[in-house]
């Protein structure tokens, strides 16, 4: 019979998940959270910020807070994640879910409007 070991914890480390105001991101960093990270949020809309970072915040799991940062903006991505690794003494994981939606039928976009093209723009 083959074992397979456990994973080894990640409690106590940092992440960062960007979209964490809502969506797949919110359940992320609630993950992370129950997980023992310290997890900041990272999103463009400070009221939906506030609202995830009060949701998030429950006691007996990790920390969390919210910082403002439009990930369309590479500078402030850079600028946000140097921030959080000083302030909390490293970043162990960051979580890049953030991202846009089209919504209407393919056709109506056409081929060079659809969101998959490639982004030449380097974050890190």
């Amino acid at each position: 019979m083959h074992v397979v070991p456990a994973a080894p914890s990640i409690a106590g480390l940092t992440a960062a998940v960007t979209g964490g105001s809502r969506g797949l991101g919110l359940l992320l960093a609630r993950q992370l959270l129950l997980w023992g990270c310290d997890v900041v949020l990272l999103a463009r809309d400070a009221s939906e910020l506030s609202r995830a970072v009060a949701k998030l915040d429950v006691p007996g799991a990790g920390s969390v807070r919210g910082v403002l940062c439009d990930v369309r903006d590479a500078a402030a991505v850079r600028d946000r994640l140097a921030e959080i690794a000083e302030s909390h003494g490293s970043l162990d994981i960051v979580i890049a879910n953030a991202g846009i939606i089209q919504i209407g039928p393919a056709d109506a976009l056409g081929p060079t409007r659809l969101p998959c093209q490639p982004n030449p723009r380097v974050l890190l």
